[in-house]
């Protein structure tokens, strides 16, 4: 129902009360106490109901925050995992019975890179031929990793759970915050970690450099777990996972493991790994592991570590990559390779391996290498979107000399801030009007209660009067005759 349906109900309710509610109540025959506890029953339960109304109120407050899905974009074409991937088909995301995942991460306005990232279906440049027909993948980009240009897409900023892929952000992040030449002391949970592993023993020490080439060459969840150890923690390294994402404007992605295995809220797009996978790839540490065949690994329980790297072994130029997979999330794969001065990155997630997942990535390669130099669709923006103009004042923007030194809003936090606009309002605009009207007829009823307690008063004195009158009018009859007139003469 509309706020304005709402607050006209409202005000209806509120002017019976005022006008007829007194007559009416009059003739019933319920003691005072009694409406006393109606009354207060009835303004607890409104005043309780008022939170209800901060849903319309933060709807109506978040232009900019989109709270359905969207499920088409601008051409008509259905697009069913733009908030959330899809649902899984297994229990493995761990949620307890009644526990639900968090929201979908907010939908900005405008899509990431450009216009059309925002279509669901092929995005190739205009006269382009059709894009490979052996690729499986719900979504996948292919991009020029010098110049930031996105050659070619498929659903680009399409919503997925990442597998492996996520490695490439925890990689970063390790990259980032810790010393290579740290040493990490394997521990038994490392090892127990389980799927692909580099290959940790217990009790023994290692450089963070050694560690993050055995999570890029290996995809090793051992790998995974250690740094996250260093980095403070699993809690702490999601947030530092997420810090960056938001930083290079991957809004698709919410990291919720730092192997990238399921758990409750994860996600990411086809876009969003890209902009990682060109963020890692400018890492000289990265780089070498990303492209090396083997190093060596002392103490390592599965001997040197060796990147089985289909794709670096059989594609021309090759720069690295790798394939994963989860039950949930399917096949992903994220790779790059150089040609004639150009280095192409190549990602592609929720596939099918119908051919082999990296033979898809090199067909997808080669469809990039063989357009023109100038051919894009959009461009890899990896940094945070830009801050939005403050309003004018006279267009109802507001400030003040206590707010110069705030921090600008970015226009990557518009959904996330318009979407808790609404926790700034105690009421919203159902809540507004259930209070008042939560206050009326508590006043009312404390104004019946109170009259009510003041008849009874009357009543009370007026029974006493007269049980005074009554007294002393038996008192009378008692004494007669009256002591000072002499008894009637015997006859």
């Amino acid at each position: 129902m509309p706020a304005k349906a709402v607050e006209s109900l409202t005000a209806r309710v509120a002017g019976a009360i005022t006008q007829s509610g007194v007559a009416s109540l009059r003739t019933v025959s319920m003691p005072a106490r009694r409406r006393f506890a109606a009354a207060l029953s009835i303004g607890v339960g409104a005043v309780l109901l008022a939170p209800l109304g901060l849903v319309t109120g933060t709807a109506a407050a978040s232009p900019s925050w989109q709270p359905a899905a969207v499920t088409q974009d601008q051409n008509g074409a259905e697009c069913p995992v733009r908030e959330s991937p899809p649902a899984a088909p297994s229990d493995t995301e761990g949620l307890a019975e009644g526990e639900s995942a968090p929201p979908p991460l907010p939908v900005p306005d405008e899509p990431v890179g450009g216009e059309r990232l925002g279509e669901c279906g092929e995005v190739l440049p205009e006269g382009a031929p059709p894009a490979p027909a052996d690729v499986t993948a719900a979504s996948w980009v292919v991009a020029d990793l010098g110049s930031g240009e996105v050659l070619a897409a498929r659903d680009p900023h399409g919503r997925h759970r990442p597998a492996a892929t996520m490695k490439i952000l925890t990689a970063l992040v390790a990259l980032r915050d810790l010393g290579m030449e740290d040493i990490v002391v394997g521990t038994p949970e490392d090892v127990a970690q389980g799927g692909a592993a580099m290959g940790i023993a217990a009790n023994t020490e290692y450089t963070t450099r050694q560690v993050v080439n055995g999570l890029v060459m290996a995809s090793g969840n051992d790998a995974a777990n250690a740094l996250a150890r260093q980095l403070g923690g699993i809690p702490a390294t999601l947030d530092r996972m997420n810090a960056v994402a938001e930083e290079l404007g991957a809004l698709d992605t919410r990291a919720t493991t730092p192997s990238g295995l399921e758990a409750p809220g994860i996600s990411t797009s086809a876009y969003d790994v890209t902009l990682f996978l060109r963020e890692a790839l400018d890492n000289e540490d990265y780089l070498s592991a990303f492209s090396s065949p083997e190093l060596p690994l002392p103490g390592g329980s599965l001997g040197p570590l060796v990147n089985d790297s289909d794709l670096l072994a059989n594609y021309p130029g090759a720069l690295g990559g790798r394939d994963s997979f989860t039950d949930d999330a399917r096949y992903t794969f994220a790779g790059a390779a150089e040609r004639d001065g150009r280095r192409l990155g190549v990602v592609l997630l929720r596939g099918e391996p119908v051919t082999p997942m990296w033979q898809q990535a090199a067909s997808l390669l080669d469809y990039g290498f063989a357009l023109p130099a100038d051919a894009a669709v959009g461009t890899l923006n990896t940094s945070a979107p830009e801050p939005e103009a403050a309003p004018d004042a006279s267009e109802g923007g507001a400030s003040s000399a206590g707010d110069e030194g705030a921090e600008p809003v970015t226009a990557q936090d518009q959904p996330r801030l318009a979407d808790r606009a609404g926790d700034t309002s105690m009421f919203g605009s159902f809540g507004l009007p259930l209070t008042i009207l939560a206050g009326v007829v508590v006043l009312f009823f404390t104004v019946l209660t109170l009259r009510d307690r003041a008849a009874r008063r009357k009543a009370a004195a007026r029974r006493a009067a007269q049980q005074r009158e009554e007294a002393a009018k038996a008192t009378e009859d008692w004494l007669w005759p009256p002591p000072n007139q002499n008894p009637p003469q015997q006859g």
